[in-house]
């Protein structure tokens, strides 16, 4: 993970002001380890307290036991904001959209990564497709509405893009070697579509 963080880092490098980078929902700290370690001043944002307590006590790194809106973290503040995988488990992503507006400084950037609800994947997979599930999911969303909360936000999009087609649901047997590469040239068309 820490070596798929730091191609991550080098997408926000460009943006880096003074250092100070923010992740939304942080867990126990893993990509504010790996931005600590490139140099930045990584601040974590995680509602889970456990998670949170684990990544000050055991990695040194500060994290507020919060959402974003409750952190009141200073305005204009940020050079970039991270967040993996956590919109989806929003019950406001307009109310963390604006916050995160509010605290990333001009000229900033915000990388999210979220669920594609309009991806091949979930075409294929229909029913079957895991992350229909609204105890874990309560939003999902299209390259077009992440695009109209951001600009709702006053948040430009710079790029978006999808990655990782499945053809197959997830609990779905593991493949032999052969197969499995016979399965990734079938999804190569996917992927760069």
């Amino acid at each position: 993970k820490q070596r798929r963080y730091g191609r991550r880092l080098s997408v926000l490098e460009p943006y880096r002001g003074e250092g100070h980078l923010l992740e939304i929902g942080s867990n126990v700290g893993g990509f504010l380890h790996a931005a600590r370690t490139a140099g930045w001043s990584p601040v974590g944002i995680e509602p889970v307290a456990a998670c949170a307590e684990y990544a000050r006590s055991e990695r040194g790194l500060q994290v507020h036991a919060c959402t974003l809106e409750a952190a009141e973290l200073p305005s204009d503040h940020f050079d970039a904001l991270y967040s993996n995988a956590v919109f989806e488990h929003l019950w406001s992503p307009t109310r963390t959209l604006a916050e995160a507006a509010r605290v990333l400084r001009p000229g900033g950037v915000v990388f999210l990564d979220a669920v594609n609800y309009d991806s091949y994947t979930r075409r294929f997979l229909e029913e079957k497709w895991k992350l229909y599930d609204p105890a874990m999911h309560v939003c999902l969303y299209t390259p077009d509405t992440l695009k109209r909360l951001c600009v709702g936000a006053g948040l430009a999009p710079l790029w978006m893009r999808s990655h990782r087609v499945h053809l197959r649901p997830n609990a779905a047997p593991r493949l032999g070697r052969i197969a499995r590469r016979v399965e990734e040239l079938v999804k190569l068309p996917f992927g760069l579509a």
